[in-house]
């Protein structure tokens, strides 16, 4: 752990929280507060740039890659291929590596983002004459699309939108899959997974069930940290409170583990709860989030020291 001191703030410390409870009203000096440092093991350093290590040669990334190339190579064998001078010829799936199994289409995720008023490299100008160009590079537009090999972007015409909307099941919400939005403070807000998410069940897959009614989607997404989002109803301890209600998450309902041997033998394998009853008898409790306290009294782990 890295940690920032400086004498200056030494001093202020020791003013702060030491001196005072001995009756102490004055400072010590500058250097002596830079002698103590020394002997605390502090050491001046000068800031310079740091080295950026991606990662990508760690063991648990290089067996993500392996797995990976593992499952795609297996998809891919159930997909159809486009060949010819000018990828433009579908060659069909050999049934027999279908068996019973539906034909996959690997659809790509394609997400960009770009500015209103991006600077070209090149200007064509009269000699003598300069262009004055805008310091503002104009708002963002965040573009999220999909990308199949056989169609290219995953998108209806105007006839299979209104064929789809007479179908049952969940009907496209558009014709056309790819999202355009514009975040920034006076804008959408920016991109996530709960956008995401939406994209893809109310518009993706129903354009997908349209074009290929009786074959399998296989989605590939980036290595996003908002591709990597937990549910709001995830059990994360990080989205509770010590106490009831508040701004916590409304967490889904799990069960107590079996083989935890702290908690008590009677409690082991029961349904746990994480929110309060509309009908719980205090109405202060009534519909609420249960915070840590509860859950932890409720599994008989919540002792007072």
């Amino acid at each position: 752990m890295y940690v920032q001191v400086t004498p200056n703030v030494f001093r202020q410390h020791i003013l702060n929280n030491t001196f005072p409870s001995f009756g102490i009203s004055k400072i010590i000096s500058r250097c002596t507060a830079t002698h103590w440092m020394y002997k605390l093991g502090f050491k001046p350093q000068e800031y310079h740039k740091l080295l950026y290590f991606d990662g990508h040669e760690r063991p648990d990334v290089v067996e993500a890659r392996k797995k990976y190339i593992q499952d795609f190579t297996m998809y891919r064998k159930q997909s159809r291929v486009c060949g010819g001078k000018k990828l433009d010829v579908s060659v069909l799936v050999d049934p027999e590596l279908l068996g019973n199994s539906k034909e996959n289409f690997v659809i790509f995720h394609d997400e960009s983002t770009i500015h209103a008023k991006e600077k070209p490299r090149l200007a064509w100008l009269l000699p003598g004459t300069q262009e004055i160009r805008s310091k503002s590079s104009g708002r963002l537009i965040h573009i999220s699309d999909f990308i199949l090999e056989t169609t290219g972007r995953l998108k209806l015409s105007d006839d299979q939108f209104l064929e789809s909307q007479t179908r049952t099941g969940i009907k496209p919400e558009s014709a056309d899959c790819a999202t355009v939005i514009y975040p920034g403070s006076t804008g959408n807000k920016w991109w996530d997974m709960e956008q995401l998410c939406h994209q893809v069940s109310q518009k993706a897959i129903p354009i997908f069930e349209t074009l290929h009614p009786n074959s399998q989607a296989v989605f590939i997404f980036d290595c996003s940290s908002a591709h990597g989002a937990y549910a709001k109803d995830a059990l994360r301890a990080q989205n509770l409170n010590l106490k009831p209600g508040g701004k916590q998450a409304f967490l889904r309902d799990t069960i107590i583990p079996s083989d935890d041997p702290c908690i008590p033998p009677h409690l082991r394998g029961r349904l746990q709860t994480l929110n309060y009853d509309v009908n719980h008898p205090n109405p202060n409790l009534a519909g609420k989030q249960k915070g840590i306290q509860a859950i932890l009294e409720e599994r008989g782990l919540w002792f007072y020291y």
